[in-house]
């Protein structure tokens, strides 16, 4: 996985992090634990992300709302993101999320969905 980049400094590596939660309380300073946590929190939030685009993608394919390869290239639109998330690249997971819905769903429940964030 390598180091995460939070607003474009490197944060914790992967081994930092495991290493953190394996560790003692007392041996993680506040600095360390804040930005595990903004990571957590990342991860969390990409991990709905994805499944709500998955979800999205399902219900468009079995109401044939939008051709086949657009259902293609979501799919590989949601890898693309999923892979930015893995490696630390939020903002670009975020942004591919984001256009992929709009780009998927112009009705208009999903599109009120988008402006709740």
């Amino acid at each position: 996985m390598g180091a995460i980049y939070l607003q474009g400094t490197p944060a914790l590596s992967e081994s930092q992090i495991v290493g953190a939660h394996s560790s003692s309380i007392e041996s993680v300073s506040i600095g360390e634990a804040t930005q595990i946590d903004e990571v957590a929190f990342l991860l969390r939030e990409c991990a709905k992300q994805d499944l709500e685009m998955l979800i999205e993608i399902e219900i468009e394919a079995n109401d044939q709302v939008v051709t086949p390869t657009e259902i293609s290239n979501a799919t590989f639109k949601l890898l693309d993101a999923r892979a930015a998330c893995r490696d630390g690249r939020f903002a670009e997971a975020f942004t591919t999320y984001d256009e992929v819905l709009r780009r998927l769903s112009p009705l208009p429940a999903v599109a009120n969905r988008l402006k709740e964030r």
